[in-house]
């Protein structure tokens, strides 16, 4: 619950570690493990409070003991299982606030973001029947936020770019990155008096989706040879697939010049 206040408006609010045995622990998603395309596993050692009213849980994700090692250990916001990197500034309920922890003296201090500040929205023009689970922007500055939960997500300005997006439907997932992104620019506008007032900035991106790959001709053999390995598959926003659940296994179809289909199957079947 929530401790004290200062004269320079910082207020404590208290969150207690909590170690359990492994079949009691709790999940959390990690960036890691979406990255790497791990298993979840759960975790058994956190620290668990509330700030706002709304649930906090610090993660050690390098165990070593400490939960306040930003850009290396992990935060998550209210009901979500997905875990980001803890940064200097978090959104909690849509309201900004500079993040202080303190894991020694179990408390968390929070202090309102006085700072020009912009919103995001990913949700509205991606064009599929997923779940956006979770979106993580950077600026590569000490912050991190996962603006999947709402369409109209606040967080300071700057230019932002994907550090981590994670798609679901049922048993199948795929993991996002940066790609060919464009950097998402995060801007104030004037209202009728002047004043600043936060900008929606809403990112376009998902299907169509499209394939890139490295390719050569062997004008002899008359075969155009297609390098696997080199394939990125990306959407509309630039943005880069990977890490698929099942197993991607592209598709194709060759035609000759005058539009015949000599050959439709998988890049694993060869023709």
């Amino acid at each position: 619950g929530e401790d004290t206040s200062n004269s320079e408006g910082w207020k404590d609010y208290e969150i207690n570690k909590v170690s359990v045995p492994e079949k009691s622990g709790i999940k959390v998603v990690t960036p890691k493990q979406i990255m790497e395309n791990k298993p979840t596993v759960p975790v058994t050692n956190y620290m668990k409070g509330r700030a706002e009213n709304v649930d906090i849980t610090l993660v050690d994700d390098n165990n070593n003991g400490k939960y306040d090692e930003t850009g290396t250990d992990l935060i998550v916001i209210g009901k979500t299982c997905f875990a980001v990197p803890l940064g200097g500034i978090v959104n909690i309920g849509n309201k900004l606030y500079n993040i202080k922890v303190d894991s020694e003296n179990n408390k968390i201090s929070l202090k309102p973001y006085e700072g020009d500040a912009g919103m995001v929205d990913v949700i509205g023009e991606y064009k599929n029947n997923v779940s956006l689970s979770v979106v993580i922007l950077t600026t590569g500055n000490n912050d991190y936020f996962d603006v999947s939960q709402r369409k109209n997500f606040l967080l300071p300005c700057g230019k932002y770019k994907l550090l981590l997006g994670y798609l679901e439907k049922g048993i199948n997932h795929v993991a996002i990155k940066q790609g060919k992104m464009e950097l998402i620019e995060i801007t104030t506008e004037e209202n009728n008096d002047k004043a600043k007032k936060p900008k929606t900035t809403v990112v376009k991106w998902g299907p169509p989706i499209k394939l890139e790959f490295e390719a050569g001709v062997d004008k002899q053999k008359e075969t155009v040879e297609v390098k696997f390995d080199s394939i990125k598959i990306l959407g509309s926003g630039g943005e880069e697939y990977y890490n698929f659940q099942p197993k991607f296994v592209p598709l194709m179809e060759a035609k000759d010049a005058t539009g015949t289909s000599v050959f439709k199957g998988s890049f694993l079947e060869g023709g």
